[in-house]
């Protein structure tokens, strides 16, 4: 199950669209102060996804919780008061707020996962892309991943030895969203470190990007 973390304004129509979203967990925070908290207090535990419908002008502290949590995406309600720089680094929902409308929105953004096959096979290691699961063939060990870890390594795995820069990984797993770069090092970090006893290594390439060996 999915889940999602909504930091809410108060807006009885925001409260039903969350209320709607029955095949998501979904988990209310007041602020973003008590978003970032949870970062320490459950390390454990980490969203696919956070909505955002009131930052209350709390640029430095979004900024925090998106390195905290980066591999979620991060949806922002048109609304928020935020600089334009800050917010091209988050999705901004256009859409007039209706809660159906809303469901029907992050359901389809859920959804868009890489569709060209739904399992991608690279030496010793099979990546199950629908389940997000990578599996070591030889040992039949399985690694759960989060939506950003499969997206990444989709996009290495179906270009075996290609220079994959950091344009590209922006289209393939932020959908051409701007992110900090330490966004990016720390997804690439993070598959670097389940791959690399398999034999397989990422190796940065200054200028240029990423190459899978």
């Amino acid at each position: 199950m999915q889940t999602v973390w909504v930091v809410e304004q108060s807006d009885a129509s925001r409260s039903v669209a969350m209320e709607l979203m029955g095949d998501f967990a979904v988990r209310r925070f007041a602020s973003l102060a008590t978003l970032a908290r949870m970062k320490v207090l459950d390390k454990k535990n980490s969203p696919d996804i956070i909505v955002v419908t009131n930052t209350f002008e709390q640029e430095e502290l979004l900024s925090n919780v998106a390195v905290h949590y980066s591999a979620a995406d991060i949806f922002l309600m048109p609304d928020v008061k935020l600089s334009s720089g800050i917010k091209l680094r988050f999705k901004i929902l256009s859409l007039p707020f209706c809660p159906l409308d809303f469901v029907r929105f992050v359901h389809s953004t859920c959804s868009n996962e890489p569709k060209t096959a739904s399992r991608i096979i690279h030496g010793d290691l099979e990546l199950d892309i629908v389940n997000q699961k990578l599996t070591v063939q030889s040992s039949n060990e399985v690694f759960s991943l989060t939506r950003k870890e499969t997206k990444v390594l989709w996009t290495f795995f179906a270009s075996p030895g290609a220079c994959i820069d950091r344009e590209v990984l922006l289209q393939q797993v932020w959908d051409g969203v701007r992110v900090a770069d330490r966004s990016i090092d720390t997804q690439v970090c993070r598959i670097r470190k389940i791959i690399g006893n398999y034999g397989m290594t990422i190796t940065s390439i200054y200028g240029q990007g990423y190459i899978l060996g």
